[in-house]
């Protein structure tokens, strides 16, 4: 397959993954992975997450409100950072295993 044709197919699964993300990892799947595998999951969001509450200042007042709305924004914007960072570990996974056929072959091997 050609490589330039990895990319569109890539991220069409990048995007099926993200968006399963949204209806299994609530339910299902996050109560039973570990939390450091589940942050690994969502690099992206987890970054952003953390930069959002570190540089935010809280308001004076109603502030579980205000954290709440963090959460909501945290949780879309994950979505959307998890659309390419999915898209490239596709992409790099499909990389490493033609590198890994390319070595074992027997035609390279002479």
């Amino acid at each position: 397959m050609p490589k330039l044709a990895r990319l569109p197919i890539s991220l069409g699964v990048g995007f099926v993954l993200a968006c399963s993300v949204v209806l299994n990892f609530v339910a299902v799947i996050e109560k039973h992975l570990p939390l450091p595998l589940v942050w690994l999951l969502n690099l992206p969001g987890f970054v952003y997450c953390h930069y959002l509450r570190a540089t935010e200042p809280l308001p004076i007042d109603d502030v579980p409100l205000f954290q709440a709305g963090q959460d909501v924004q945290c949780f879309f914007v994950g979505i959307a950072l998890n659309v390419p960072y999915y898209t490239l570990l596709i992409y790099l996974g499909w990389w490493l295993v033609d590198k890994w056929k390319a070595r074992n072959s027997p035609a390279v091997q002479q």
